[in-house]
């Protein structure tokens, strides 16, 4: 039984039967929460006399909150910091936030200080991330809060959402940047990367095939690129090639094929394999950019899928192999021309 003192940083001890200076230690525990068992480092108060563990109110409080958070981030429930950090995000204080939440503002500071919140608030607090979602929590609570504090709400949620948007078309300035690093920056020519796409897919569709995949888009390029070449002596497009386990492949094509959804050129879908992988399915969206090549590009884009198009992926992968260039470069190596 823990009494109290008037003496400050000593404990009672009842196997000393006085009060003593004691010291903390890191000790292995577990505790168990709704039917969980968790394992913390716990602080333990110690009897400096005679090492007896010791009862601290303070101490076991931080334990436990040690131990909520762990069981928080296991079973994926909002962090107290997290809660703060969303609250602040809009400018509101915890009484405004709660009334808009719909719950008691008592609610989110026993959570904000720790507490363990139930699944369902924790799912409603980190939907509030949503700017959408607030919004309509904030029309739906409206009845909730004074008009003033209404237009307090509103005037923080229209800040948030146009800070959105910048940080969004900063996000594909940045991206943008990325796919700089996967070309050739003295060659590259963006126009003629989305005209290339545009003829290629035009005529694969003249050909009945209404999508391709990925892989099959990323052979076609190189083709184009590599004979290109060879026959007038310079780049059409300018992209930076790697060598890949199956041939040739885009430097970084990730980014390339994202360039490409964003400029609105193709759209990307997800198709699951029998195995249960995803492969990328990619269909034109707008042909319209073939107007960046001439006659003569585009005829010679046309004769190379005509030529490669029909193939398989295993076949154009075969076909990639017979190149000099591929055969003189390693795993992963740019493959230079």
């Amino acid at each position: 039984m823990e009494k109290k003192g008037q003496e400050e940083n000593v404990l009672y001890c009842e196997k000393c039967d006085s009060f003593v200076n004691y010291d903390i230690i890191r000790k292995r525990e577990i505790y168990e929460i709704k039917n969980d068992k968790i394992e913390i480092l716990s602080d333990v108060a110690k009897c400096a006399n005679c090492g007896t563990e010791l009862y601290d109110i303070k101490l076991e409080d931080n334990n436990l909150k040690r131990v909520y958070r762990e069981y928080a981030k296991k079973h994926k429930l909002v962090l107290p910091e997290e809660i703060k950090e969303i609250r602040e995000k809009y400018g509101l204080n915890q009484h405004l936030f709660a009334r808009i939440l719909g719950i008691g503002k008592a609610t989110i500071q026993r959570y904000e200080n720790g507490a363990l919140p139930t699944k369902a608030y924790s799912d409603l607090i980190k939907s509030m991330k949503n700017p959408g979602e607030f919004q309509r929590k904030l029309e739906e609570n409206k009845h909730n809060i004074s008009k003033s504090e209404y237009e307090t709400a509103r005037t923080a949620l229209s800040r948030v959402m146009r800070n959105q948007k910048e940080i969004a078309a900063d996000e594909v300035l940045t991206e943008l940047s990325d796919v700089l690093e996967v070309i050739h920056s003295n060659v590259f020519n963006f126009d003629k990367l989305l005209g290339t796409v545009a003829v290629i897919f035009s005529k694969i569709k003249e050909m009945n095939e209404n999508f391709m995949y990925k892989t099959k888009l990323l052979k076609l390029l190189w083709f184009t690129e590599r004979r290109f070449e060879k026959l007038f002596g310079r780049r059409l497009i300018g992209i930076k090639f790697a060598h890949g386990n199956y041939g040739p492949i885009p430097d970084k094509y990730p980014l390339l094929i994202s360039y490409l959804e964003q400029a609105g050129v193709i759209t990307v879908t997800l198709e699951e394999d029998e195995d249960g992988s995803a492969r990328e399915k990619l269909f034109l969206k707008d042909n319209t950019f073939s107007k960046y090549l001439d006659e003569k590009e585009k005829n010679f884009i046309e004769k190379i899928v005509k030529r490669f198009g029909k193939m398989d992926t295993k076949r154009l992968s075969k076909e990639t192999h017979k190149d000099e260039l591929y055969k003189n470069t390693e795993n992963g190596e740019i493959i230079e021309f």
